[in-house]
């Protein structure tokens, strides 16, 4: 049995959650030894109120100088899904930042001074080429076992039966037009019911591999979500805060749940976002517990590299 007690060397990987919310679904996941499988895991998480690229850079570099053997960080949280005829993306879903086209996995915008206004600030560096494979193993792992539930549907129920979230009702999962705004309130409830789109019932959580946009603020219009993914020819599943932040900081892998449709709309609660992040962190323990422990550490130190 691993010691309970580490010294920092010991570490080679970091997961960085934004949101508390996150941080807690993550070492929710962990075992009583405070590791997924064999690995030893860093959680940390960004002060309140201070999301976004840089602070989510600074976490990392604070972190960095505290475990200066760390060779891998995973971004792990919720975000804004964008669904399309081409992906159908719902509630509870993850999104991971994989290589597409020209792009590494994350690319990166800004609001200019005006907010109807998008600055296109290009793309930051790619998912690191060594954890490719494993993401690639566990995609056809998925996509093999039509009969067998996957890892991460396991550890998402066993979250659900032991009463530490609850599993939202689907049908409090409705998506608008991008036309149509938000009338009022903290939910939906004053919304027309009669202008959500149809879609027909899925239950479990499904993974979408491709490419999340990362801005600095809160993406909050459909209609103006829909610029970035229509330039981007409508490969953009997720838009979310830190990404692009922490890329530019140290090549990573994010892994996104999705808690709303990056609209003027809200889910009623927080059962989505809870869901959301236990979704996500659930993927995150199966794809780190399929890495060997050998192949993180003997991944460059980034200590060396930044």
């Amino acid at each position: 049995m691993a010691s309970l007690l580490k010294s920092p060397e010991e570490f080679s990987l970091v997961v960085i959650c934004p949101l508390e919310v996150e941080a807690l679904a993550v070492i929710a996941q962990l075992d009583q030894d405070k590791e997924f499988g064999e690995h030893s895991i860093v959680v940390t998480s960004l002060p309140p109120g201070r999301q976004g690229h840089s602070s989510a850079a600074v976490a990392a570099q604070q972190t960095v100088a505290k475990f200066p053997r760390l060779t891998c960080v995973l971004l792990v949280g919720i975000a804004g899904g964008v669904p399309s005829d081409k992906n159908d993306i719902r509630l509870g879903d993850v999104v991971v930042s994989f290589p597409c086209g020209k792009y590494g996995g994350v690319v990166q915008y800004d609001f200019g001074k005006d907010e109807q206004q998008f600055e296109h600030n290009g793309h930051t560096n790619s998912v690191p080429q060594q954890l490719l494979v494993y993401l690639r193993a566990v995609q056809i792992n998925h996509r093999r076992s039509h009969h067998n539930k996957p890892k991460y549907l396991k550890y998402l129920d066993d979250q659900i039966s032991k009463g530490l979230i609850r599993k939202p009702d689907v049908d409090t999962d409705r998506l608008f037009p991008a036309s149509y705004a938000h009338q009022g309130g903290p939910d939906c409830t004053t919304c027309d019911e009669t202008q959500a789109q149809r879609r027909e019932a899925r239950e479990d959580p499904r993974i979408h591999y491709g490419l999340i946009a990362s801005g600095n603020r809160v993406m909050k219009n459909a209609e103006m979500g829909d610029k970035p993914n229509k330039a981007h020819g409508g490969i953009v599943l997720a838009y979310e805060m830190e990404a692009a932040g922490l890329m530019n900081f140290t090549p990573c892998l994010v892994i996104r749940g999705i808690s709303d449709y990056a609209d003027s709309h809200k889910p009623p609660g927080d059962e989505w976002h809870a869901h959301a992040a236990t979704a996500t962190a659930a993927y995150a323990r199966e794809f780190i517990e399929k890495v060997p422990v050998e192949k993180f550490a003997s991944m460059p130190n980034i200590a060396d590299q930044s």
